[in-house]
């Protein structure tokens, strides 16, 4: 006899997504509130994204803490590096604006704009190699360049994807509370391994996962 409760395990599966979904952007703001751990939350929120577009189950709180547990050094230095790119940028603009119009401003302000560019770009690939290889910081910055660099058409046009939640939230704060964080992440998580993927040998691709697998 069927009491429906096949319909309603059913019902729930197809509310896990979602509502994982949210709690993921709630949890990520929770645990962010101490600005020193945003990296570390990052890297947690990235690994349960990365595994979700792989095809891989993560259970959202054990994956995200676990992940803030083992990535929060690297996480830490690369918030770290955005935080003083972030800074050197918005000095240098802040100059440029009392500055007379002038090859040299022209030139100042086109680096400026260009590194804070190339930074963002890099952080598409960054924190999605951080929770899938285990790689050295240095390594891990010079691929996450590489793919910037050598995809720069598509790796712009995910970073504008990736920018849209967030700028609706910075209108919508609501928006921001349920939904901003995590679909950036999830947005940059499914576009930058479509790169990866072509960017790294198949071979090379299994055995990086196998080590990272082994050291989980």
């Amino acid at each position: 006899m069927n009491f429906g409760f096949g319909d309603s395990l059913g019902l729930m599966e197809s509310f896990e997504k979602p509502a994982s979904f949210v709690l993921a952007n709630l949890l990520w703001l929770m645990l962010a509130v101490p600005v020193i751990a945003i990296g570390a939350a990052t890297a947690g929120l990235f690994v349960v994204f990365t595994s979700w577009v792989r095809g891989k189950h993560a259970e959202l709180f054990s994956s995200m803490l676990g992940g803030m547990r083992d990535y929060w050094r690297k996480a830490t230095v690369l918030f770290a590096l955005d935080v003083a790119v972030g800074a050197l940028v918005i000095f240098n603009l802040s100059i440029l604006v009392w500055m007379e119009f002038s090859i040299l401003s022209l030139l100042s302000s086109s680096v400026t704009l260009g590194l804070a560019l190339i930074t963002m770009l890099v952080n598409l690939y960054v924190w999605p190699l951080l929770v899938i290889f285990d790689l050295p910081l240095r390594r891990l910055l010079s691929t996450a360049l590489r793919l910037a660099i050598g995809h720069l058409f598509r790796s712009f046009g995910l970073l504008v994807l990736a920018l849209l939640p967030l700028m609706v939230g910075a209108f919508l704060p609501i928006v921001l509370l349920i939904a901003s964080i995590s679909a950036s992440a999830l947005v940059i998580s499914w576009g930058s391994w479509k790169i990866i993927r072509r960017y790294i040998p198949e071979e090379d691709l299994a055995t990086l996962e196998s080590a990272q697998a082994g050291r989980s």
